[in-house]
């Protein structure tokens, strides 16, 4: 894996990070609402429709439950590949990085914010790559080789 594909990580991760936000609140309304249901007919002990309710919050609440897990395991991937951008011991290296790629902001706009124009940003972020890929932090997940390792691994030991 590159510092650029490994970089490219925050986009999808922010993705992933706001569509289990959406599917969580979704799921924590329908918990929290009531809708009646047209056309049962309730018998004596209302067993039926206590169970069928009964099911659908236990089966809501174990994928809100799915959903948190998943959702701590990208927040986790997420601070980590930050905390391999504060490793490059230069501070605009380092500024070019956080911009392009955790606050996702056109070439242009990271150019601006250092006083550049945009061919001299193209030259900065790839000695920022360069940098990038001589982290620890960098090579530990270039050597993992898949998240599940990763995970397993480094997010634990904090490394």
């Amino acid at each position: 894996m590159t510092a650029k594909e490994f970089l490219g990580l925050m986009k999808d991760i922010q993705t992933d990070i706001e569509t289990l936000q959406d599917q969580l609140r979704t799921i924590q309304e329908s918990l929290t609402s009531v809708t009646p249901v047209y056309g049962e007919k309730i018998g004596c002990s209302g067993s039926h429709n206590v169970h069928s309710r009964s099911d659908r919050m236990g089966d809501a609440v174990d994928t809100e439950c799915e959903l948190k897990e998943a959702l701590k395991k990208q927040i986790a991937i997420q601070s980590y590949i930050i905390s391999a951008i504060n490793e490059v011991p230069d501070i605009q290296y380092r500024a070019v990085l956080h911009w392009r790629y955790v606050q996702q902001l056109p070439w242009n706009s990271v150019a601006e914010k250092v006083h550049m124009t945009e061919d001299g940003i193209y030259k900065k972020h790839r000695k920022a790559l360069a940098e990038l890929e001589k982290t620890k932090k960098f090579k530990n997940w270039a050597v993992q080789g898949s998240c599940g390792q990763f995970l397993e691994l480094d997010i634990i030991d904090k490394t």
